[in-house]
C-alpha cells in the first residue's frame, strides 16, 4: 500500500524509451528486445517523477539506451537498460499490412 507496483514501472520505462527510440531512429518501426531493470527505492504512489532516458550506443539496427526513474529530489528510484531494434522491411511490411486488415 502507497507504494507503485513494479510492473508499472516497468511499463513506464518501456513506453518512454520506445518513444525515445522513435525519435533517435527517425521513426522506424522496432520492438523491445530487451529490459533489464533495478528497483533501488519504493516508488511512492501518488507522487510526481522524472524520467530521463539517454543513448548508450546504436550499432547497425540495434539501439541500446539508459533509462532512469528519479523522484523530485534527483534520487534514483529504477533504472534499467534497453536495447530497441529497428524492424526489417519485410517485417514492417508484414505488421502493416495485418494493421490494415484490423483497420477494414
Amino acid at each position: 500500500p502507497g507504494v507503485v507496483h513494479g510492473g508499472l514501472s516497468a511499463a513506464l520505462i518501456d513506453n518512454t524509451a520506445g518513444w525515445h527510440y522513435l525519435v533517435i531512429s527517425d521513426k522506424k518501426p522496432g520492438v523491445t528486445a530487451y529490459l533489464k531493470l533495478n528497483y533501488r527505492a519504493r516508488v511512492p504512489a501518488g507522487t510526481s517523477v522524472i524520467v530521463h532516458n539517454k543513448v548508450k550506443k546504436i550499432e547497425g539496427r540495434k539501439h541500446f539506451l539508459e533509462t532512469k526513474i528519479l523522484d523530485a529530489s534527483g534520487q534514483t528510484m529504477v533504472d534499467a537498460e534497453s536495447l530497441f531494434v529497428t524492424l526489417k522491411p519485410t517485417w514492417t511490411n508484414y505488421f502493416g499490412q495485418l494493421y490494415l486488415k484490423y483497420l477494414a
